[in-house]
């Protein structure tokens, strides 16, 4: 939690302001028990939420609207947290402050550039000492109210086992290795021809008696070479279905194939085969403890974040038209 407010925080000392006149990065877009929230703080929310693969492409209307909607409603809930914990009196060790500060400082070329950044943002030192405190507020008192209130003992997690045991059914697996024959994305069918071929020949030779890893020394490509072609434990259904029918009828030892993918060409063989089975309680045990306990969190969260919003007065402005 703390390292998504610290990158809310750099996002609005790198881009605030950004693409909106003063006037309007100041306008106030919520008020929460009276505490304003500008313009210039949802746009550094959004640019926290928007995808990485989105942020330097053009976004319509439409999605923009949904994105700052988002980010005003996550920065109404921080700020509730932040006031929740002014209301019980919680604080943060100044060091903490410092210790968050100086990694902040870290990301630019030296403290000079930093404080340059943040003057130019309208910024100083004792604001962003401030917004880091405020953040660290935000996560301790969620830590405390929810985080902390949550428990899940052996015995639940034994009785959602025994209640859903269906869902803790492990698929029969196959450890796999391979030899990929690569074929070039724009190949013709005489190379692809001759590579199916070779991928032929490569298969002969081990039915013949030459061994799969001095196969795989001699044949293969890439990385495939270095980890002697293993791909590890693949669950039944994550094959192709063709491939998946074939190599279901090996024992451990035997091969497949060539087999035309993606890629290329493929030969696979079959090193262990570990039939469907039900994964016993202690096995799964302290996954499912997480898991439940994370499921916890977030239903207890989200009870709490709708009772810090009914006691709160949330005022909600529109941006005059064009801004």
């Amino acid at each position: 939690m703390k390292n998504l407010f610290l990158l809310l925080f750099f996002g609005l000392i790198v881009a605030s302001g950004a693409g909106a006149s003063d006037l309007s990065a100041k306008a106030v877009m919520a008020t929460v028990n009276g505490v304003a929230i500008t313009r210039s703080l949802v746009e550094a929310e959004v640019r926290r939420l928007v995808p990485r693969t989105l942020f330097h492409q053009s976004i319509d209307a439409e999605k923009l609207a949904a994105f700052r909607k988002d980010a005003l409603e996550s920065l109404i809930d921080k700020e509730l947290r932040v006031q929740e914990a002014a209301r019980l009196g919680l604080t943060v060790d100044k060091r903490a402050v410092g210790t968050e500060l100086k990694k902040v400082i870290e990301r630019y070329s030296n403290k000079r550039e930093f404080e340059k950044r943040l003057k130019a943002a309208g910024y100083s030192t004792r604001d962003a000492k401030e917004e880091i405190e405020r953040r660290l507020l935000a996560d301790l008192v969620f830590q405390r109210e929810v985080v902390a209130r949550v428990k899940v003992s052996d015995q639940e997690a034994r009785s959602y086992y025994e209640a859903n045991q269906e869902k803790f059914v492990e698929p029969r697996r196959f450890n796999l290795s391979h030899i990929l024959v690569k074929v070039p994305p724009l190949a013709n069918d005489f190379e692809e021809k001759a590579l199916e071929k070779k991928t032929k020949e490569i298969a002969r030779q081990i039915r013949a008696g030459l061994t799969f890893d001095e196969a795989v020394r001699k044949y293969a490509e890439g990385d495939d070479q270095d980890d002697g072609g293993d791909m590890g434990w693949v669950h039944e259904g994550r094959l192709v279905p063709e491939i998946e029918q074939e190599i279901a009828k090996l024992t451990p030892g035997e091969i497949a194939g060539p087999f035309r993918t993606f890629r290329g060409f493929r030969i696979f063989r079959v090193d262990e085969v570990r039939t469907e089975r039900q994964v016993p309680f202690p096995e799964i045990r302290d996954k499912l403890l997480a898991d439940l306990t994370e499921k916890a969190i977030q239903e207890r969260e989200t009870v709490w974040k709708a009772g810090l919003r009914e006691k709160a007065e949330i005022v909600r402005h529109e941006l005059p038209a064009g801004n």
